[in-house]
This record gives structure tokens, sequence and C-alpha cells, in this order.
């Protein structure tokens, strides 16, 4: 099992050569007019608006040149609000019409290791590794960074990922948002506060108030400005900007159950973990937190809660897609 892993990873770091060197370019007719509607999409998302952002994906059929983006976005949606089984489902409906689509890929693999199938999830993304996508270009880069995402699951070499899809999509579409979240995320990874910083900063500048950016900063354990703050309407720091954009963001509400579990706010912590579960009835880690903060209260009542739900997450049906 070692000897095929190395293999992999050193199959992986060949295709990264490939695709580095490789030429060629994605052309839509209707480039500007679909970018737009999936902008749409995603800042219904983006602002916690889910049951509008899955109505928008809701007529989305194949003939589409957004299909696999809508797809993805469907699955994601899914996925935020807990909806695991269902977004397996239909992560199932839209990989048998739209096989080796990296965005697709990336979060119908997410969708299956949520649900508890890991080994169908690195199926999905070895089938997708499979094919090379154009290099990015203006306004086309959300495929390329999904792919260098799906490397990553694969433990390819982070530099290399960085160096030749990363920096070049951001390079080749600075207007695109992908790449910065992308390298700032993995910048945070590797424990590099400073440079996921400057990407999620750089993010932000393009794309004001998104809270993905916002939270970016928070993690990176930057401050936020004493003339942005507005300790009367609750604002003091970046991951109180992220909730204000999103109140329903489950990630930015996690990082702030755990804030306040650092400073011993366990009622703080308790109302933070319930706005997480309302959303996302089925967070695994928001359980975990809930049976921590149970061991700290002496709460076995909270304890039972997070075992039933692990039992439930480990006794969910597998699938196999293909």
């Amino acid at each position: 099992m070692a000897a095929d892993s190395g293999g992999a990873v050193k199959r992986n770091e060949k295709r990264l050569l490939v695709f580095a060197l490789a030429g060629g370019a994605l052309a839509f007719s209707s480039e500007t007019l679909v970018a737009q509607t999936i902008q749409a999409a995603e800042a219904m998302f983006l602002k916690g608006d889910y049951p509008a952002c899955l109505e928008a994906c809701a007529d989305n059929t194949p003939v589409k040149a957004d299909f696999s983006a809508f797809a993805a976005l469907e699955v994601r949606t899914l996925l935020e609000t807990g909806k695991y089984q269902e977004a397996v489902a239909r992560g199932m409906v839209w990989w048998r019409r739209s096989q080796f689509n990296p965005e697709l890929a990336l979060e119908f693999a997410e969708a299956l290791r949520a649900s508890g199938q890991p080994a169908q999830a690195r199926t999905v993304v070895r089938q997708a590794l499979q094919m090379q996508p154009d290099p990015p270009t203006a306004g086309q880069s959300r495929s390329t960074v999904a792919f260098g995402e799906l490397f990553l699951t694969e433990q390819a070499d982070a530099k290399e990922v960085l160096k030749r899809i990363f920096e070049p999509a951001k390079k080749a579409d600075p207007a695109g948002r992908a790449a910065y979240l992308a390298l700032g995320r993995l910048a945070l990874a590797h424990h590099d506060r400073e440079l996921a910083a400057e990407n999620f900063r750089e993010g932000l500048m393009r794309f004001p108030g998104d809270p993905e950016f916002l939270l970016g900063l928070a993690q990176a354990g930057v401050a936020l400005s004493k003339d942005l703050q507005k300790p009367a309407d609750g604002i003091s720091s970046y991951l109180d900007l992220a909730l204000q954009a999103n109140p329903k963001f489950t990630a930015a509400l996690l990082a702030k159950a755990e804030k306040h579990g650092g400073s011993n706010d366990f009622k703080g912590t308790k109302q933070a973990l319930d706005q997480v579960l309302a959303v996302n009835p089925n967070y695994q880690d928001a359980w975990a937190q809930v049976a921590a903060l149970a061991l700290l209260v002496d709460d076995t009542e909270g304890q039972g809660s997070y075992t039933r739900e692990t039992t439930i997450h480990k006794n969910l049906t597998p699938c196999t897609p293909y």
C-alpha cells in the first residue's frame, strides 16, 4: 500500500509538470454572462441564503456552459447545511454526466468523506486527476485552482502545486477569487500566517466584505484596525465581520465557539455551537466541541448526544461513484 502511495505521488508530480508546460485556453461564447450567473448564485451562498442558492441551482442541465460550476455549488450548499446524503446523491447524478471536472470532483469527494466514504472519495479524485484542464486565462481559473486542490488531497508537493498551479492561476486571472483563497489556505495549512494574510488581504481588496477572506484574516491572526472596530455593534475582529457578512457561516461560527472556549466563556461557546448545529446538525467538528464542553461542565447529556451523532455518521450507507 505504501509503495502504491509513493507511486501515486510521483505520477501526480509528473502531471503537475505536464500541466505547467501545456498550452491552450478555454473559450465560451457566453463567458461573461456565465460568470455573472455563477457569481450571483455564489453571492447567495456567501451571505448564507442557502435556500435561494439551491433554487438558483435547481434548473441546472448538462447543456449549460456553466453546468459543472452550478453542480459543484449545489453539492457545496448541501454540505454546508448538513444534508450529506443528499449531497452524495446529487453529486452522483452530476458526476455521471460530468466526470473528470475538477470543481465538481472537489465537492463530490468532500461529500463522500463527510458521509464516511473516504475510499469512494479517493476514487473520484483520482478519476478527475486523469485529465488535464486547460491552463488558466482571465476569467477562467476556477477549474485550474480546483485541480490544484485535488492534487493536495493526494499528498502532492505543496510547493509544486503553489508554483505550477496556484500562482499561475492568480497571475493569469487576477480578478478571480479562487486563487487567493487557495493560496491563503495553503499558507495557513503550513503555518505561514504572514503569507496567508497577504493573499487574504489581496482577495478582500478585490472582493470587499467576502466572509471567507474575512475569516481567513482572522485565522491568520490579523487584528482588525481600530478605525474599523465598532464595539457597540459587536465588531472588534475580522471574525466578527465574517459573521456580520454571513451569520450562518458554519466555519466562522465554529471559530467563534473555539474563541469563547479559549477564554473559558462556556456560555458563549454553547451559544455559538448551537448556532452551528442549527445550520448543519451533522457537523462532526461541532459535535466534538459539544462533547468537549460537556466534559468541562459535567454534562452527560451532551456527551451522549455526541456519541449518538458519531454512530449515525459511521453507519451512513456507502455508494459507488461510477
